[in-house]
């Protein structure tokens, strides 16, 4: 037996163990920071519903990025917010997920083709995005 390559081996399976627990660590870190980025976000949106057309029109924008990110942080893969709920379908409800979808339509509505939205509808799509993002960061 080959004793300078068996020490060789234990000692790169030691550091590899040891890298193994640091990127643990550090990305445990960061997905706190990141999950109370989202909330804060998600807090600071939230009372812009209430608002005039163009901060109705800003807080469903904002929330449809922050459903985004929420997949995101999820671990659900995908390019496009609306690439990334098509891979979620398993972790909503079918209703839930069709509201999902319709909020999503509407901030891609009002991105592309410039709709104005009343206050109504704007209280439904926040509350589902609401509830989304927050099961997504649990």
């Amino acid at each position: 037996m080959n004793d300078p390559m068996n020490g060789a081996v234990l000692f790169a399976l030691g550091v590899a163990a040891l890298l193994s627990v640091v990127v643990f660590l550090t990305g445990g870190r960061k997905s706190k920071a990141v999950r109370k980025t989202l909330l804060d976000r998600l807090s600071e949106c939230m009372p812009l519903v209430r608002g005039d057309v163009s901060r109705r029109r800003d807080c469903i924008i904002r929330l449809d990025t922050l459903l985004g990110k929420s997949l995101e942080y999820a671990g659900v893969r995908g390019e496009t917010v609306g690439d990334r709920l098509k891979n979620a379908r398993g972790l909503f409800d079918r209703d839930r997920y069709n509201q999902l979808w319709e909020a999503h339509k509407l901030r891609n509505r009002l991105v592309h083709e410039q709709v104005e939205m009343g206050s109504s509808e704007t209280e439904r799509a926040a509350s589902v995005f609401n509830y989304a993002i927050r099961k997504l960061l649990k």
